[in-house]
């Protein structure tokens, strides 16, 4: 307070607010203060009072390197923290043109290393939010010139060892054009530290500009640039940044790169293999016309894991172009690898590219062939089997059948010749009734082999459905279809110790159900008996349609296993014979 006296404090309300306001006043003792050195004991500033400031002050040279962190913090949340300069006659001052740093500050927070402008008092000032208050402990040490070295392209490995707030480089000479690798075989960092790639300025010398920075990225133990092209010749700087108080040491390795690996390889032809070297790619280009199928492979690979393949389109004049916006297939290749098959959107030079991973070498070699037209057919509903056969890899199959909105069918696969289960999708037809294997219109999907069946389908429109067969891979052969209708669901009803009913089901798809009434805490136990349907799921099901208790079963006679009733209500005795079968069973319920 400027002078002794009375003081008013005038509350102004927006606009036409109303409402009560409670104020409470502290009086705030002087600001804690301290001295503390660099290179010296930790030193901590408390506020104990709401509203108190902090202030420590140090001595500093012009040119000095420093390290200021906080080791520890009692502060609700980040307190303000400014580092004043000295003023021009060396003595501290915290007017705001003299802030070096600030920003707000909790346990862990750090400075990075600064340069200290001037000689003379540096001033330390922690300004607390609000009503907070707490204490900070402060750690400031010297930091000695930055770790530097050489290294050279092809040259032996280099390490860059820092202490606290020490950050490191290495140059080397390089090429404009010149193709690099540069790794991190081994670090002993205690996490990712930050390194930057500096190209050269116009004059060829070395300047950690960051307008000069050409590759940056957080690096630990196995990280690596991949290839980068140098553009210009000069001197390069690789430049390492530790996070906060980390230390430790980091080694780089640096090795030119040769060409890409390049070749051709055609349609239908004999099988091409790349071969790369450590941060080498490579690539083949053949000639392809729009609307043409082609299935592309990998037969053998000796990466030691994925790599990255890409498979670019032509560019608009019909030429090889590996312009990202070109790419009409990616994913990482390995032995065994396919495309499945692509139609070719234009007439051109196409190319498939082999990105392999950090400092991955081997060979991979690619199988290229053309793909028939997929084989067609139809069938209809409680028709004769039909048969869909591919005999080139890449194809696929379908079926066409007419079928009425609210149609309960049943399709099954009583034989199939390919090595494995093979992809199989039914599609509904499209708003008009047309045939139309959009993904949206998929109703059925599963991996499908001999003895593969959907269970009852209800159709949800009238047109023409589809079934689409998509083999795996190479996977060739031939896969039969059977197609009938469903008749409704048989149904009765049974009561507790009363007789039986018995169920017949006479198509295949065909279920049965037998209702029954219940009380809340009744004790139920269904018995099954005379069973010439062979293996079917019997489930009882509460009023609300959900399962109470299950059982699979292909013995003549079995029982649920007993059940205290949860609600009074209508329970449901669900019959469900496996696949195909058909036949009759007797249900009953006791109690207990």
């Amino acid at each position: 307070m400027p002078s002794a006296g009375t003081y008013t404090i005038l509350i102004n309300p927006n606009s036409n607010a109303t409402g009560n306001v409670t104020l409470k006043l502290y009086d705030v003792p002087p600001d804690s203060t301290g001295i503390m050195s660099i290179d010296g004991p930790d030193a901590t500033l408390a506020s104990a009072s709401v509203g108190q400031n902090g202030s420590l002050t140090f001595s500093g040279t012009a040119g000095q390197r420093i390290y200021l962190s906080a080791t520890n913090s009692t502060y609700p949340r980040s307190e303000g923290l400014n580092l004043y300069k000295p003023d021009a006659s060396g003595n501290a001052n915290t007017n705001n043109a003299n802030i070096i740093y600030s920003n707000p500050w909790s346990t862990g927070s750090y400075t990075d290393t600064l340069t200290l402008p001037a000689t003379g008092t540096y001033t330390i000032f922690l300004n607390p939010n609000g009503a907070d208050t707490g204490s900070m402990t402060f750690h400031l040490v010297s930091v000695p010139a930055d770790a530097t070295g050489t290294i050279s392209v092809g040259g032996s490995d280099t390490t860059l060892t820092t202490t606290v707030g020490q950050n490191g480089s290495l140059t080397f000479s390089g090429t404009a054009g010149q193709r690099i690798y540069l790794s991190a075989p081994n670090s002993t960092y205690p996490r990712s530290e930050g390194l930057n790639l500096y190209k050269p300025d116009a004059s060829g010398n070395a300047n950690t500009n960051n307008a000069n920075i050409i590759y940056s990225s957080p690096w630990s133990t196995g990280s690596y640039s991949d290839t980068l092209t140098l553009p210009a010749t000069g001197t390069y700087t690789i430049y390492l940044n530790p996070n906060g108080a980390d230390t430790g040491s980091m080694t780089f390795h640096l090795i030119s790169v040769p060409a890409d690996a390049t070749g051709t390889i055609s349609i239908d032809g004999a099988d091409a293999t790349l071969t790369t070297t450590i941060g080498q790619n490579g690539s083949l280009t053949f000639s392809g016309t729009a609307g043409q199928r082609i299935y592309l492979s990998a037969p053998n690979s000796t990466y030691p894991r994925s790599e990255g393949l890409n498979f670019y389109k032509p560019d608009a004049s019909g030429n090889a172009n590996i312009n990202s916006a070109n790419i009409i297939y990616s994913s990482p290749w390995s032995t065994g690898s396919y495309t499945d098959t692509l139609t070719l959107p234009a007439t051109g030079t196409y190319t498939i590219y082999l990105n392999p991973t950090g400092a991955d070498t081997g060979s991979m070699t690619f199988h290229l062939i053309s793909v028939p037209a997929d084989a067609t057919g139809t069938m209809s509903i409680d028709g004769a089997d039909a048969t869909l056969t591919t005999t080139a890899i890449g194809q696929n199959g379908s079926l066409t059948f007419s079928g009425t909105s609210g149609q309960r069918i049943y399709l099954s696969v009583p034989n199939s010749t390919y090595p494995r289960s093979e992809g199989v999708n039914l599609y509904k037809p499209d708003a008009s009734g047309n045939a139309n294997t959009n993904s949206g219109n998929i109703i059925y999907s599963n991996p499908w082999s001999t003895g593969s069946y959907t269970n009852t389908l209800t159709l949800p429109a009238t047109g023409t459905y589809t079934i689409y067969l998509n083999p795996n891979g190479a996977d060739t052969g031939s896969m039969t279809f059977h197609l009938t209708s469903v008749p409704a669901d048989v149904t009765g009803t049974v009561t507790i110790n009363g007789s039986a009913f018995t169920v017949t089901t006479t198509a295949e798809g065909q279920n049965a159900s037998a209702t029954f009434s219940g009380t809340s805490s009744q004790v139920a136990t269904v018995h099954l008996t005379t069973n010439s349907i062979g293996n079917v799921t019997v489930t009882l099901k509460r009023p609300d349609n959900t399962a109470l208790t299950s059982t699979t079963s292909s013995s003549s006679s079995f029982n649920l296993s007993p059940q205290t009733l949860p609600t009074t209500g209508t329970y449901t005795i669900y019959v469900d014979p496996s696949a195909a079968n058909v036949g009759s069973i007797s249900v009953s319920v006791t109690n207990p």
